[in-house]
């Protein structure tokens, strides 16, 4: 297995209150770990995420991307004893039973190792909430407005956010100007320019949906290592009693944004192969390309 470089687990919240280890274990929905691409392996078997449902009773396996790949493999195993297999490359190697088998049941032992990784980071955090309200009880805690500033993702910080978004969106939005840098005023004399400028269209257009994705995981990359340092930093040093505050906002705030860079990168996965392929019917359609692309088999 790759090297593992993040964890998280999902909870039922309607028992927020209830936080010890007895009622927690019994809230969670599902764990999730990401994996380090291992390059002595081939992509669709390398596995990049894993995650176990919990509640659904199933763990599903999702592997890297290819290079030059927007769609990934992936494999499903119910605890019924059935599992599913997505292959995007036709030669995959599909697995025999018995591959399939002792994978699931090395799968059912690192749920459990997971899962005992997460009851102790729980219980990390009702220590580190417990010692919180104690000294709450006992002092008035003073942060200083200069770390306050700091460490809150300002609105300046978050509209700068919003703005690259809606930027390489717009991009990504106006397929028709890939086809019109490419083509201008030449004329299309036969069938290699029209599969040229078809290809190239393809190929800016896939370039620029790795570039957005590529943004959004540097910047959730950045963020994880700002969270570990801080963490490390915060146990290494014994007395915190007078920048628990302080340390709590940080986490808070920090999680938000990581949280807010995971839903876009999940949203771009879930979204690249429809836009991609709306494009290739945008091409085929095109008045200025259909004439010679219909003459050849572009699949």
């Amino acid at each position: 297995m790759s090297e593992l470089h993040s964890k998280s687990a999902n909870h039922d919240a309607a028992n927020d209150n209830e936080l010890n280890n007895e009622h927690f274990i019994d809230q969670i929905v599902k764990m999730t770990e990401k994996f380090e691409r291992n390059r002595e392996k081939p992509a669709n078997e390398d596995v990049a995420k894993r995650t176990f449902y919990v509640e659904k009773k199933s763990i599903r396996l999702e592997y890297h991307y290819g290079d030059g790949k927007i769609t990934r493999a992936a494999r499903e195993y119910s605890k019924n004893g059935e599992f599913t297999t997505e292959a995007h490359d036709h030669y995959t190697k599909q697995p025999k039973i018995v591959e399939t088998i002792e994978e699931f049941c090395a799968l059912i032992q690192s749920e459990k190792e997971c899962q005992n990784l997460v009851l102790e980071s729980n219980k990390e955090i009702n220590l580190i909430c417990a010692r919180r309200r104690a000294e709450e009880n006992k002092f008035d805690f003073t942060t200083s407005i200069y770390d306050t500033l700091r460490n809150r993702p300002t609105e300046k910080e978050l509209a700068e956010m919003e703005a690259r978004e809606r930027e390489l969106a717009a991009r990504l939005g106006h397929k028709k100007d890939i086809l019109n840098s490419l083509i201008g005023d030449k004329e299309i004399a036969s069938i290699t320019d029209a599969e040229n400028i078809y290809n190239s269209a393809l190929k800016s257009f896939k370039d620029q949906l790795m570039l957005r994705i590529k943004i959004i995981d540097d910047r959730l990359q950045k963020e994880k290592i700002n969270l570990t340092r801080r963490r490390n930093n915060y146990q290494k040093n014994t007395d915190n009693s007078d920048r628990n505050e302080e340390y709590i906002q940080f986490i808070q705030d920090t999680v938000f944004k990581i949280n807010i860079l995971k839903e876009r990168a999940e949203e771009h996965n879930r979204n690249a192969a429809t836009k991609f392929n709306e494009l290739k019917y945008q091409l085929r359609n095109d008045p200025r390309l259909a004439p010679w692309l219909n003459k050849i088999n572009l699949d």
